[in-house]
C-alpha cells in the first residue's frame, strides 16, 4: 500500500474483516511500499462512514490496533451518513429490546460531543402519529411502558393544541416522546474519525479496498493505490475461542507474482507455465517439465499475454517483477 511519508493516516456500512480480544502473540508486519515501518493489527475496517468510523474509534480506544480504509474522504455524500440531521429515538417502536442500546448510545454520543468540543446532538422530543393499533404507535407505547420511559399519549384535540402544525386524520393519535432528538451525522463521523486517530488507528482515505481473498491462515488485501498487502490472522492467547490478530504486510516477490496473476484471472495451469518462464525455461523444457505439448504452452502464454497486456516473455517478466498493477 502506497502512502506518502509524513502524511496523515486518517475503515455505507462497515465491513470488519477480523477482530479479537486478549493478548496477541506479536508478529512483525511492514506497512507501506518500501517503508521500514512495522505494525500489527487486530482489526481492519473497510468503510469509514457512521458505522465504520464509530467501530474504528471504539475499538482503538479499547487498545486494539486498527487499520481502516474508505474509497472517498469521509464525511462525504456517497453513502448513508451525510446531510444535516438524523433522528435518534428511545421509545423504539421496532422492539423494546432496542431501548437499552439507544440509552447507551445517548451516553456515548454525549461523551463524543464533549470530546469533540462541538454540538453533535440536540434533544428536541419526537412526535409519532398513527392509528392506535398501528405498528408505530403500538410499538412506541410498548417500548415506553416496558422500560418506564417518559411519554404522553395525545388525542387529536390534545395534539392539535400542543402541535398545531400537525393535523391528525380521523382515527389517528399521537405519542410524544421527550427523549427523542436529532444528530448531526457529518460532524459525528468527523468526531469519530478524529477520536480513532487520537487512539492510534491508521485510517486511509481515498483508498478503496478492491479485493481480499483467503490465503492459508490469513487473507490477501488489495487497495486502489496499486499495491498489495498480505493479511495474516493468528490465534490470540487469552482471548475467546474465535479471537484472532490480523496482520498486514507487504508481500514478497513470489507472493506478489501470485497475487498479480490471480487478480488478472490467470488460471492455475497458466500460472504454472509462467512460473517456469520466470525461471528461464524454454518452451521445450516447460513441455517436458509439465508433460504437456508445446502447442498448449504457447496457447497458455498467449492467454497470459492478453490478460496482462504484454507482448513477450521479457515484458511479462518485467510486469511481474516491477509491477504497476
Amino acid at each position: 500500500m502506497r502512502r506518502e511519508r509524513g502524511a496523515p493516516v486518517p475503515v455505507s456500512q462497515a465491513s470488519i474483516l477480523a477482530a479479537g480480544r486478549g493478548r496477541a502473540q506479536p508478529r512483525t508486519a511492514r506497512i507501506g511500499y518500501g517503508s521500514a515501518m512495522s505494525a500489527t493489527f487486530d482489526v481492519a475496517v473497510a468503510g469509514l462512514g457512521a458505522m465504520g468510523a464509530a467501530a474504528a474509534c471504539h475499538l482503538a480506544r479499547r487498545g486494539l490496533r486498527v487499520v481502516g480504509f474508505d474509497r472517498f474522504s469521509p464525511p462525504h455524500d456517497r453513502g448513508s451518513s451525510h446531510g444535516e440531521t438524523r433522528i435518534i429515538r428511545v421509545a423504539y417502536f421496532e422492539d423494546p429490546r432496542y431501548v437499552p442500546l439507544v440509552r447507551r448510545a445517548w451516553e456515548l454520543w454525549t461523551a463524543l460531543e464533549h470530546d469533540a468540543g462541538e454540538r453533535l446532538l440536540e434533544r428536541t422530543g419526537g412526535l409519532m402519529i398513527g392509528p392506535p393499533d398501528g405498528e408505530l404507535v403500538r410499538g412506541a407505547l410498548a417500548s415506553a411502558k416496558a422500560h418506564g420511559l417518559e411519554h404522553e399519549a395525545l388525542s387529536p384535540p390534545a395534539s392539535a393544541a400542543r402541535f398545531p402544525a400537525h393535523h391528525l386524520v380521523p382515527g389517528d393519535v399521537a405519542v410524544w416522546e421527550p427523549l427523542a432528538g436529532v444528530l448531526r451525522p457529518e460532524p459525528c463521523v468527523e468526531a469519530h474519525l478524529e477520536g480513532a486517530r487520537r487512539a492510534g488507528a491508521e485510517l486511509h482515505v481515498d483508498e478503496p479496498v478492491l479485493a481480499w481473498e483467503p490465503d492459508g491462515e490469513g487473507v490477501r488485501l488489495r487497495t486502489a493505490r496499486g499495491d498489495w498487502l498480505s493479511v495474516h490472522a493468528s490465534p490470540m492467547h487469552g482471548g475467546t475461542q474465535h479471537s484472532t490478530v490480523l496482520i498486514l504486510e507487504e508481500p514478497g516477490p513470489g507472493e506478489l507474482t501470485s497475487l498479480i496473476l490471480t487478480s488478472h484471472g490467470v488460471t492455475g495451469a497458466q500460472a504454472r507455465v509462467v512460473a517456469l518462464v520466470l525461471r528461464g525455461y524454454s518452451t521445450k523444457q516447460i513441455a517436458r517439465q509439465l508433460a504437456i505439448s508445446q502447442y498448449t504452452i504457447q496457447e497458455h502464454l498467449r492467454a497470459v499475454f492478453d490478460k496482462l497486456g504484454v507482448r513477450s516473455r521479457q515484458e511479462l517478466a518485467a510486469a511481474l517483477m516491477r509491477p504497476s498493477h
